[in-house]
Order: C-alpha cells, then sequence, then structure tokens
C-alpha cells in the first residue's frame, strides 16, 4: 500500500527571519510544535504592521526551494502546483481583515527581488472559511502558472519565479493587535506524467492510503491535513499518477468518490489553478500483473486532462462516473463502461480502448483503427473518426458521426440510432432484416403492402415455393411496421395475412386452398377474352363479339385477373364465388361495376350476380346488359315440403359443395 510524495520543497521549520525578503513589519521566529507533524517546529510569523481593515499588508517571501534558495522556475514552460498549509493562532487572535480587502494573501515573487515584483492572490478573509477555522492547518494551492491574480506589484517575469509569500492585513477584532501565522511543508508538484515531483498511488492502494500519508495516525506522523475525507467521500487537491511505470500496482477505488477543488471559486479562493493543474495519468508496467479500477465517482473542478492512453498487458477498468475534467485519453489496456461527463467542448479520446457499454454525455473522437467495432454506447454529442476504415455499431445511440481522417468511413449499423451524418464521406449500412413466406403453391403472386407507411412493397410472382428477401431497416419495413400479404393464384382461394415487422424482420406462414368452384367450371381465365379491367371507374369493360358471355367465364377470368399485378392491387377480394353459378361484389374490398362498351346489348348468361351493398352490378352509362339467371331453389330437410330422402337425393346431384343454401336448379 502506497502513496507516494515528493520531497517537500521546503520544510518551515527553520526561522522565518532567514527569508528572502518582508513586506511590512514583521516578527518572524519559530514556534515549539508549530509545524506538522507537532514535535517539529514551525516558522512563525507575526504581523505588527498598524492595524486597519483596509490597511497595508505585511508578508514574508522564502525561496522556492528552501528559505532563502535563489533558483529559479519558468511558469511558462511546464504547469507547476505549489501547495503550501499554514495555521492562524487560536481564535482570539484571528486578526486578519475580509476577502475583499485581502486579509490573507499569497505572492508569488520573481527576479532577484521578490519583494519588489510579485504576483498577488486574495485567498481569504475573516468572512471566509480560509481564515475562520481554527480546526486546523487550511491550504493554500496555487498553479505558478495561474493568472487569476488580484494585483501585480512591480515588473512580475513569470519565466523567473523565486520566491512565494503569504501576507496577511490585520484588524482589532478582539485582543492586542497582533496576527499570527504557523507556516508548514511546501510540495511543488510538477503535473506532467513521469515527473519525479507528481504524486504516485503504487503497490496494492487504494485512497485511503493518500489520507494515510498525509494525515498519518496521529500528532507524530501527520504533515498535512490538504487531503482529506468524509466518510467515502476524497477530497484530493493534486495531481497524480496512478503507477510509475517501473513499479507493480493494484490499485481499486471501492466505489468511494473523489472531489478536486475549482479554482477562484467562492469561499475557495485559496486555489488558484489552470486547467493544466490537476492533471491525472495512468503509467502501469506493461505487465499482466498490474490493474487499476475506478468504479467511483470523479467531480473535477477544471478542465484538466485525464491521460489513461496506455496500451500494454496491464489492465485498467472505468466503470464509474467521470465529471468536469478534460480531455480523457484511453488506450488498449483501457475497458471503459462509465459514465463520462466532461467539462464543456472537451472529448472521450479514444486510442484503442474498449469502450462497449459507456456513455458520453458529450463528444467521442476515435483515434485510429484499433478499436473498430462498439457495442451498447452512447455519445450526446460527436463521434469523430479520424482513420479512415469501416466500423460496426451494434446497439447504441449516437447524436452526430463526422470524419475528420480525410478519407472514407464505413459505418456498418445494427440496432443502432445515429441522429445526423455530417461526414464528409461517412456511409453509412444498415443492417440486413431477413423476410420469409413459407407455405407458397409454386407461381402465387405475392403482395406486400405497409399499411404503417402506406406502400406497396412487394409485388412479384415467386417461381417456388417460399419467398425470401432481407432488407435494411427502414428501407420498405421498419419495426413494428404493420404489413398486410395477398397471395393469388388462378386455381387457389384467395389469402390473405397481416403480419407485425419485428426488429429483426418479418415471417409468414401461408397455407393455399384449391378453388373448387373456379375447377368445377373447367375454364381457363387466362384464355377468356372480351373483358378488361378499367382502373379509373374500377368496372369490368366487356366488348364480347357475340354479345353473349357466360357466368362462369367472367367468374374464371376474374380469377385470372387477380394474379396479374395489378389485379393483385386493385381488384384483390371483389369478387367471391359462392356457388357454381353465383357471383357478390364485396364492396368493402374494391366496389366494382360491369360495362357493356359496344351498343348492343349483352346478354350474361347462367349467373347470379350481385352486390353486397344492393346497388346494381351494372355500370349507369352501360350500354344494354341483360342478365339471365339460371332457376335456383332452396334446399331444405325435414321441415321443408323435401322428404329426408328427397333431400339425400338432391345432395348427390350437386357436384359442388356449396358454402351457403342456395344451389344451382338442374334441368
Amino acid at each position: 500500500m502506497a502513496f507516494n510524495l515528493p520531497t517537500p520543497q521546503n520544510l518551515h521549520t527553520a526561522d522565518a527571519t532567514s527569508n528572502r525578503g518582508v513586506v511590512g513589519s514583521l516578527n518572524s521566529g519559530t514556534k515549539i510544535g508549530g509545524n506538522l507533524p507537532v514535535s517539529a517546529d514551525g516558522a512563525e510569523v507575526v504581523n505588527r504592521t498598524t492595524s486597519s481593515a483596509t490597511g497595508n499588508p505585511a508578508g514574508v517571501f522564502f525561496g522556492m526551494d528552501s528559505n532563502t534558495s535563489t533558483n529559479s522556475y519558468d511558469a511558462t514552460q511546464e504547469a507547476r502546483v505549489l501547495l503550501w498549509s499554514l495555521q492562524y493562532n487560536a481564535p482570539n487572535r484571528i486578526q486578519s481583515s475580509d476577502l475583499a480587502n485581502g486579509g490573507s494573501r499569497f505572492w508569488l515573487g520573481s527576479g532577484s527581488t521578490p519583494t519588489s515584483a510579485y504576483r498577488e492572490f486574495f485567498i481569504g478573509g475573516n468572512d471566509t472559511p480560509f481564515c475562520a477555522s481554527q480546526a486546523g492547518p487550511v491550504t493554500m494551492c496555487i498553479d505558478i502558472s495561474d493568472t487569476s491574480n488580484d494585483n501585480t506589484i512591480g515588473t512580475f517575469d513569470p519565466t523567473d519565479i523565486t520566491a512565494y509569500a503569504h501576507g496577511s492585513v490585520r484588524t482589532n477584532i478582539v485582543g492586542t493587535q497582533t496576527l499570527y501565522s504557523f507556516f508548514q511543508r511546501s510540495f511543488l508538484f510538477t503535473t506532467t506524467k513521469g515527473s519525479a515531483n507528481l504524486p504516485t498511488f503504487t503497490s496494492v492502494s487504494n485512497f485511503d492510503d493518500a489520507i494515510s500519508a498525509v494525515q498519518g495516525t496521529d500528532y507524530t506522523n501527520k504533515i498535512g491535513a490538504w487531503l482529506t475525507k468524509s466518510g467515502s467521500s476524497f477530497f484530493v487537491p493534486c495531481p497524480f499518477s496512478f503507477g510509475d511505470g517501473s513499479t507493480a500496482i493494484n490499485f481499486n477505488d471501492s466505489g468511494v468518490s473523489v472531489v478536486s477543488p475549482a479554482s477562484n471559486s467562492t469561499n475557495q479562493e485559496n486555489f488558484r489553478l489552470t486547467n493544466n493543474a490537476m492533471r491525472i495519468y495512468l503509467n502501469m508496467r506493461n505487465n499482466a500483473a498490474d490493474s487499476v479500477v475506478l468504479s467511483g465517482s470523479y467531480a473535477w473542478g477544471t478542465a484538466a486532462d485525464w491521460d489513461f492512453n496506455q496500451s500494454g498487458l496491464s489492465t485498467c477498468l472505468l466503470s464509474g462516473n467521470f465529471a468536469g475534467m478534460g480531455d480523457f485519453k484511453i488506450g488498449s489496456s483501457v475497458t471503459a463502461t462509465g459514465s463520462f461527463n466532461l467539462f464543456t467542448g472537451k472529448k472521450v479520446i479514444c486510442e484503442g480502448a474498449n469502450i462497449d457499454g459507456i456513455t458520453v454525455n458529450g463528444s467521442l473522437d476515435v483515434q485510429g483503427s484499433n478499436t473498430t467495432s462498439f457495442n451498447g454506447i452512447t455519445v450526446n454529442s460527436v463521434m469523430d473518426f479520424d482513420t479512415a476504415g469501416t466500423y460496426t455499431l451494434t446497439n447504441s445511440a449516437v447524436n452526430e458521426v463526422t470524419n475528420s481522417s480525410g478519407g472514407t468511413v464505413i459505418i456498418n449499423v445494427s440496432n443502432t440510432t445515429i441522429t445526423t451524418n455530417t461526414g464528409p464521406n461517412i456511409t453509412i449500412v444498415l443492417p440486413l432484416r431477413d423476410i420469409s413466406v413459407t407455405g407458397l403453391t409454386a407461381g402465387s403472386r405475392l403482395r406486400v403492402y405497409n399499411e404503417t407507411t402506406s406502400a406497396q412493397i412487394v409485388n412479384v410472382v415467386v417461381s417456388g415455393t417460399s419467398y425470401t428477401a432481407t432488407y435494411a431497416e427502414g428501407t420498405g419495413y421498419s419495426a413494428n411496421d404493420v404489413l398486410s400479404l395477398r397471395i393469388a393464384k388462378i386455381d387457389k382461394l384467395e389469402v390473405t395475412l397481416s403480419v407485425v415487422v419485428s426488429a429483426t424482420g418479418w415471417t409468414a406462414l401461408v397455407s393455399q386452398d384449391a378453388n373448387l368452384v373456379y375447377a368445377a367450371h373447367g375454364v381457363n381465365g387466362a384464355t377468356v377474352t372480351g373483358i378488361l379491367w378499367d382502373s379509373s371507374n374500377m368496372q369490368f369493360d366487356i366488348n364480347e363479339t357475340d354479345n353473349v358471355i357466360e357466368g362462369p367465364d367472367i367468374g374464371a377470368w376474374y380469377q385470372y385477373f387477380i394474379t396479374t399485378e395489378i389485379g393483385i392491387a386493385e381488384a384483390f377480394g371483389a369478387l367471391i364465388w359462392p356457388q357454381i353459378n353465383r357471383l357478390t361484389n364485396v364492396t368493402s374490398k374494391a366496389p366494382i361495376t360491369w360495362d357493356n362498351t359496344k351498343s348492343t346489348p349483352l346478354q350474361v348468361k347462367n349467373v347470379w350476380v350481385d352486390r353486397d351493398d344492393g346497388i346494381s352490378i351494372i355500370a349507369t352509362l352501360s350500354n344494354s346488359i341483360q342478365i339471365n339467371p339460371p332457376a335456383v331453389f332452396l334446399k331444405q330437410t325435414d321441415t321443408s315440403g323435401l322428404t329426408v330422402s328427397e333431400s339425400a337425393k338432391l345432395d348427390e346431384i350437386t357436384s359442388v359443395k356449396a358454402n351457403t343454401n342456395l344451389i344451382p336448379a338442374l334441368l
């Protein structure tokens, strides 16, 4: 178990009279047990500048590397975070002014005379927690690159930072007019991967190890109070790394919550941070024994990047919630199934990671082609591909896809929604669904009509006993669409089916019965002449050469006509043939009429014909049509005038079984 801190910049155990300079009137020295651990002396400073809420500050400068060091740092080259703590005297000695008047200040000096060239940050006052609490040390956490300072004194040079300081403005609240400050150790954290001054977790570890390293177990080994724990929530005001690249690590956060500070927010004015200050790294060995598991919740106050771009034998699982940080890079050692809600404009950058199941409440960049298959991902903004190639999205939802590769990107999707394809050069290939209609009689015509979209999709003659096809979702069919199927064969009864499309396609099983009436007549409807279909008027146009047409010929022609492309679409189900010599128009299917297109009268023989709405079958403007029905009588038994034996004889005479009680008379 290990949380490794770098060597402190300054333990602040030496007399504060040893320094790089002072501002105002001070008494300096050391206080026994004034440091952490309390067994160590602490640098003591007493502000004796004239008391006034709006008075002049007083403070002491220390070299960046020790009390009197003149070493210099270039803040423009690398982000560095100075973390320093102080403790004020007992409550009746808190004599600082309020925040607006800079009651407590941090100074960052440059050059050989930092007391005359420094940036000034107002970090607290008697009206903020920084100066109000006497429970223990309070923290100053300043990125030396930060420019949110309140004032600049002299000519400050950010490339030549040589000193840091604490200053205060005291005011008389109670007691004597003094203000005591006790300084504790300082750290200067660098924020680049692999840096010697970057805190790191190694070995079998978790965040409790960081608490142990800073808070200790008692007053003899406590070195600070800047890293804290409350319940299962940790406050971590420093950059750090999971692993140092050379030491074994097995880290598991056990689902805790981790928070980093915001910069210069209300009551946190003592944190002045750039977006580079709180960067986090993954730096494991290329060894299968190394692992990092983050299943907890991470809330970052600044848009600091998280660089987990590691590829190798080690493993990292990110199943937690990550919010507020900057760009989050993940390499092939990483499996990311968690939720990412990064700072506005920042992205999850996948460089070979397994991101199946990830939720990105922002943008996702797919870099390289090491990962080409994605399952169960959610991207609420833009998913960009920087490498040309073919990718697969399954069970996913993406708001927008873009292509920055300069080449062609093909995206095969399955059960996936892509709202916007901005491109350029992105082809989205929808998955193929299966269609299967079985049980057909060879040579039947099949018509498929999508009731949901009001569109005919299929109208073909099927040569075999089944119809199979594939389609892309949304092309002709979509899940939950309702379909109407019509199947027609000249010698078979008409078949209608209703099918609901599923997410994977649709199927239908057909059963076609023989048309006994058609067979009994023995007329081939395909050879019947003299009848044409008038689509505009929904009528049979009859032009018979000898002005006589047999009723069975009309019925047989209809059976043929509904096996044609137009007939199955417009007249399917329009005529039923309930008996061998009776035709009825089912007007709910297609209200039809007959039209004699010749001026000479037409004789229609051997058929009873009617419409189920009671209207005449003869068109209003038709030339003369005379229908000559055969004689019919009702078949009755028992209570009728026929005896039982007579009824049986009648059954033997008829050659066609009827569905109703009306049959032809036999002469």
